[in-house]
């Protein structure tokens, strides 16, 4: 049976340096391709910006920090605090909501009288799915029940510069591994080309 690879072999003549290029397609170097047609040979690629658009987001973020002074570092402070209120509240309010049905079901399940022994099974099951469920995603976490209180303004501006330092360093790392990866897989593809 013809493999995704040698269907066009199977089919009709395929030259050497097209079955090659073909077969590459499967190596951890044209990894990002593998979602192309598997007619397109390898090619070299380039590396992502989405580390160096985030190291400069993280970078300018420190800098509007560092220049935030502790009266505007309070009011974001008290902004981020209410926002982070609001949505404990919103979580809540669905989680009892939420816990509210799935208790009206189980004991609707539990009242249930299956038609046959055959059925208990159901019936088990279901009693368990939904025990599950409220464990999970009917119960409230006493986190979300707590007031949030607002950080001062210098404690907050030096949580958020720690905050951006680390992702500083974290898309830097990231953005040089990811250079030097696309460059081992663009020598991968020269090495294979040369050769053929």
């Amino acid at each position: 049976m013809a493999t995704g690879y040698t269907a066009d072999l199977c089919e009709k003549e395929v030259d050497f340096k097209t079955f090659v290029l073909q077969c590459a397609r499967a190596m951890g170097a044209c990894v990002m391709q593998r979602d192309e047609p598997l007619d397109a040979p390898p090619r070299e690629e380039k590396p992502t910006d989405y580390h160096v658009e985030a190291l400069a987001k993280a970078q300018a973020r420190l800098q509007e920090l560092l220049l935030t002074s502790d009266e505007e570092a309070t009011r974001l402070s008290q902004g981020e605090a209410l926002t982070t209120q609001k949505r404990h509240q919103e979580y809540v309010a669905k989680t009892t909501e939420t816990c509210k049905r799935l208790n009206q079901m189980k004991q609707k399940v539990s009242d249930w009288e299956p038609p046959t022994p055959d059925h208990r099974g159901l019936r088990d099951f279901m009693l368990e799915q939904l025990s599950t469920t409220i464990q999970y995603d009917g119960t409230v976490n006493s986190y979300y029940e707590q007031k949030t209180v607002p950080l001062g303004g210098a404690e907050w501006r030096a949580r958020e510069i720690a905050l951006e330092e680390r992702n500083i360093a974290y898309h830097t790392t990231q953005n040089d591994e990811e250079i030097k990866r696309v460059s081992g897989r663009n020598k991968w593809i020269r090495e294979l080309r040369a050769s053929l």
